[in-house]
């Protein structure tokens, strides 16, 4: 559009119809979009979000299969330490909703500091948050929570977490292993 900046896009499937799509985030003036244009229609859908802390400049992450036929939006929304803030969008009924987790507000976390790790992978079922603690004595702890994707109602839901004691370098290889 006129006037946009800080203009990032991604392409895939996000409403599930075989065609791709296309992603943006753009800034004009003070206010953030996320945009979709539609591939197989002749119009375009968007929001507005509040940047998470305008530290860096957000922008479309990736376009990911959650395991159902649409895709989601991740859209780096800010920074807070250690690193980036995502967070998820998803059309339905030709509209865009930005997704919950349990019903509630959900952001993604990304980056590592001094004793502790954050991350996230994409998978069949939905999203696996990662994180890594330093427990003391060499050992890292590493608690994997899946949030399975339940597209209907275009939230995320907590399912029980894994957790085991590893290594730094082990630990820190799972956070970052993850992607999307």
């Amino acid at each position: 559009p006129p006037g946009a900046v800080d203009v990032t896009s991604a392409v895939g499937d996000v409403d599930g119809d075989g065609a791709p799509d296309q992603a943006v985030v753009y800034r004009n003036g003070a206010t953030w979009y996320v945009h979709v244009d539609l591939g197989n229609a002749a119009f375009g859908i968007e929001t507005t979000f509040m940047p998470y802390n305008p530290g860096g400049t957000p922008g479309v992450f990736s376009v990911s299969d959650v395991g159902v036929a649409e895709e989601v939006i991740i859209v780096n929304t800010g920074f807070a330490l250690p690193g980036p803030v995502y967070g998820v969008w998803f059309v339905s009924g030709c509209q865009l909703f930005e997704a919950t987790l349990d019903g509630g507000s959900m952001d993604l976390w990304q980056g590592t500091g001094a004793s502790h790790s954050e991350g996230f992978d994409c998978n069949a079922t939905g999203i696996t948050f990662i994180e890594a603690y330093d427990v003391g004595g060499g050992s890292w702890e590493v608690r994997e929570t899946p949030w399975a994707w339940v597209p209907g109602l275009g939230d995320f839901q907590s399912q029980a977490p894994s957790t085991y004691t590893t290594d730094m370098a082990t630990a820190l290889a799972a956070v970052g292993a993850g992607s999307c």
